[in-house]
């Protein structure tokens, strides 16, 4: 075991530092979006399962739980799954994005080509202070050299064989352990005196054969809507305002407070006040003042 381990780190450092996935850490599980289309068909492949073992093998490819079947089911029958095929999240990339970039580039190049031919290069490294060599290394137009393969990756002589590999799929395939996580099945089998691998072990297999994935119900959150207020008949909604008033002495103030029926003209409303106002002055005054209003 040390030696191979030794042969294999020998090998990895002779070639040059590339980054090799670590097997034991598992990838960051992204959300996947289950169109319409894409339900009706999972539904019809369930329905034309029969072989035993083959329900779950199709839940354990997907992602998937029964209760998320069962769901989809009631929704088919139901006729919803219709209303689900608009497409969400981000809108799709303009095409031409790319083509744009690559174009403003190339521009930039023969632009930069352009000043070196005109001015020459070793003027201008001169005048700014820059090796010539530094220029043609960032500038250059030949593609670099291809870096070397890295040789195959070493065989682990502990790994399980491919016999064993396809027994702990049937076992997490099955009906009995089909809607639970690794580590409750290698729970489950240790009580009853049976090891076929190890947790990261089954993640492993689980990931070779692409059945890992996120399979819980992911909380979906509509976008918010302000709220209206409609007066569709008087009386209805209200809308009121207060201002301060300055009065004639210091320190003296005047509220101003103003309500209105948002469901009736506002000149309506303005024409009605006046007339009211004017009344109560009138009443106010007195017969006296109105009379030496008109009779100076």
């Amino acid at each position: 075991m040390t030696t191979t381990l030794q042969g294999a780190e020998s090998s990895v450092h002779a070639g040059p530092m590339a980054e090799v996935p670590d097997p034991e850490v598992p990838e960051r599980a992204k959300r996947r979006r289950f169109t319409a289309s894409d339900k009706l068909a999972i539904l019809d492949e369930l329905d034309q399962a029969t072989e035993p073992g083959a329900k779950g093998a199709i839940l354990r490819r997907e992602g998937l739980y029964t209760s998320h079947i069962v769901d989809w089911r009631r929704a088919r029958d139901a006729g919803a799954l219709e209303a689900l095929g608009r497409p969400r999240g981000r809108k799709p990339a303009n095409p031409l994005a790319g083509e744009v970039e690559r174009l403003q580039r190339e521009n930039a190049r023969l632009r930069g080509r352009l000043d070196t031919a005109m001015v020459g290069v070793a003027a201008a490294c001169q005048a700014t202070g820059r090796s010539r060599a530094s220029h043609y290394r960032h500038h250059r137009s030949s593609p670099p050299p291809p870096r070397p393969t890295p040789g195959p990756p070493q065989p682990q002589p502990r790994a399980l064989a491919a016999a064993e590999r396809q027994a702990l799929l049937d076992v997490l395939h099955s009906e009995r352990f089909v809607d639970q996580a690794p580590a409750q099945v290698y729970a489950t089998l240790l009580d009853e005196g049976s090891y076929l691998a190890s947790i990261a072990t089954m993640y492993r297999v689980l990931r070779a054969a692409g059945e890992v994935a996120e399979r819980r119900r992911q909380a979906t959150h509509p976008p918010t809507v302000k709220p209206e207020l409609v007066a569709d008949a008087p009386n209805r909604v209200w809308s009121w305002d207060i201002t301060k008033l300055l009065g004639p002495a210091k320190w003296t103030y005047y509220y101003l407070s103003v309500i209105l029926d948002i469901s009736e003209p506002l000149r309506g409303r303005l024409d009605d006040r006046r007339t009211r106002v004017r009344s109560t002055c009138r009443a106010a005054a007195g017969p006296d003042h109105h009379q030496a209003a008109h009779h100076p």
